[in-house]
This record gives C-alpha cells, sequence and structure tokens, in this order.
C-alpha cells in the first residue's frame, strides 16, 4: 500500500494549514488570514 503514504503526507499538510490558520487568527483577530478553498 504505497499511496497511503501520498494521502497520510496530504492530509497531514492540509491540517497543519488549517491548524497554523486558526492560531493566527485566535492570536490576531484584527489581521485574520483566509482559509484557501478551490477558487482560490
Amino acid at each position: 500500500m504505497e499511496h497511503c503514504g501520498v494521502a497520510r503526507h496530504a492530509w497531514n499538510w492540509g491540517l497543519a494549514l488549517t491548524k497554523n490558520t486558526l492560531d493566527h487568527n485566535r492570536e490576531h483577530p484584527t489581521d485574520q488570514l483566509k482559509f484557501p478553498s478551490a477558487v482560490d
């Protein structure tokens, strides 16, 4: 199952991006980052 490593890497990347965005927005309420979407 070689593809599981790639899926886990993609999941962890997305999770880290989300957590970093939430942490930044919590610490800097006046300078919030928006979440990336498919439209971006």
